[in-house]
């Protein structure tokens, strides 16, 4: 099987659309989790491990390329770095696979214990990475 190929597709995953009670939030969105930018030659990736709201396509190749990479993930690698993040520590990256766990926050964030998390999202990778512009 082409477990590459198969990820190339550019109908390889879908992420439904958010939908909440007042009206669509995010439309469907298809496409390829792997993918090279032709104005950089860098390789994209959008990937989720999730097993909800996530929609493979259904053949052979891309159920056994979903199978692989999870059982590579779970399985531990010498490429998987661990760290849980410390009080004022952050994480800068262009959008490598990650886990979180959960936690319980108080609802408050003044409240001792309570976390903060500052997600960003940028369309352009993080410069000098690697890539010529």
């Amino acid at each position: 099987m082409d477990f590459i190929a198969a990820f190339m597709h550019e109908e390889a995953m879908t992420i439904p659309a958010n939908v909440e009670d007042n009206g669509e939030v995010r439309a469907q969105s298809t496409g390829p989790v792997f993918r090279v930018d032709p104005r950089t030659g860098a390789l994209n990736m959008r990937y989720s491990a999730r097993g909800r709201n996530i929609v493979w396509r259904d053949t052979p190749d891309t159920r056994g390329a979903v199978h692989f990479l999870a059982d590579l993930l779970a399985g531990g690698d010498r490429h998987i770095f661990r760290h849980k993040l410390a009080p004022g520590q952050g994480l800068i990256c262009n959008n490598v696979l990650h886990n979180r766990t959960g936690f319980k926050s108080p609802a408050a964030l003044s409240l001792p214990g309570a976390r903060l998390l500052y997600r960003m999202r940028y369309l352009e990778r993080i410069a000098a990475t690697g890539v010529k512009d």
